[in-house]
């Protein structure tokens, strides 16, 4: 802080208080005409010297209360010496070195209790209207927000988050709330791990989830309610079409009777009888069945040659 003849210098000279002969000469100034002697003149005199100035003019105004000043004084104290780049810390010295550089004048008007009091409680009004000992001017100074963000809670405590793909990447970024049918680790339409019971390749077929009995059966016995799709069955031999084309020949041959190139290899007629085409016919053979149907009559009145 500066001393009390470095005070007097800056008033006389930069404040321009040719008036002022002394320290006690500082206390009938009005509040508002020193600030802004002390604006006018900053560009001459020190942060430094500019706080102790006024911290001077403040114990003054106390010596001549008798007690702690006014708070719009304190108020308007604060404020202007934030203003121009003090903090608490800057603002508590320059009080207690202005108060301690008054003691023997204050003790001569005041008890030495009421002095530690006065004393101490205008330091506890400094730290009240600077909680935060660092850029308390927001006006004077607009410093990013460092607001934290808050974490609430969600609304729907059921829903589960999973997991999506990063931006950029190759797979689909679906919702991550997943209902807690979606969530379990087993699909409830055909029992695969592998997928969620709403996206089981199943119920394009007409599949359902199963029901909540069966949900709680072993793992290898869990399915669809739904009978299993039955396997098809081969038509018999012989079958004939209504348009009188077959439908399927006769059951198919499997192993070295297949391969073997003297197998016999069964025919139709043309009514959609089977015939063994190594049956050569008996006296009573049917000729519907021998393949004899299929020529063509001879002629009644013809003469043979």
């Amino acid at each position: 802080m500066a001393s009390q003849a470095e005070i007097l210098n800056a008033l006389r000279g930069p404040l321009g208080c040719n008036g002022v002969r002394s320290i006690e000469g500082m206390g009938p100034m009005r509040q508002e005409t020193l600030e802004r002697r002390l604006a006018a003149a900053q560009g001459q005199i020190s942060r430094d010297t500019m706080a102790a100035i006024y911290a001077t003019w403040l114990q003054e105004q106390v010596h001549r209360a008798q007690g702690p000043p006014p708070p719009a004084v304190l108020d308007a104290w604060c404020r202007f010496l934030i203003a121009h780049g003090c903090d608490k810390k800057i603002l508590t010295i320059v009080w207690m070195q202005a108060a301690l550089n008054a003691l023997g004048k204050w003790c001569q008007v005041m008890t030495n209790e009421k002095v530690r009091d006065v004393r101490m409680s205008i330091v506890n009004e400094i730290a009240i209207r600077c909680p935060d000992a660092d850029a308390m001017d927001v006006d004077r100074q607009q410093v990013p927000s460092q607001g934290k963000y808050i974490s609430l809670k969600p609304e729907r405590p059921w829903l589960t988050m999973l997991a999506i793909d990063p931006c950029g990447s190759t797979g689909s970024a679906k919702a991550g709330l997943k209902s807690p049918d979606q969530a379990e680790s087993q699909c409830r339409v055909c029992g695969s791990k592998k997928h969620f019971s709403d996206e089981c390749p199943g119920k394009a077929f007409g599949y359902g989830p199963s029901s909540s009995s069966e949900s709680s059966a072993p793992p290898g016995v869990q399915g669809s309610q739904e009978t299993s799709v039955p396997r098809r069955q081969g038509r018999r031999a012989g079958f004939v079409r209504p348009d009188g084309s077959l439908g399927q020949q006769g059951s198919p041959q499997t192993g070295l009777q297949a391969m073997s190139p003297g197998a016999a290899i069964p025919e139709t007629g043309s009514h959609g009888k089977l015939v063994n085409a190594n049956d050569s016919g008996g006296p009573n053979a049917d000729p519907l069945l021998t393949g004899t149907a299929n020529q063509q009559p001879v002629a009644q009145g013809s003469l043979s040659s």
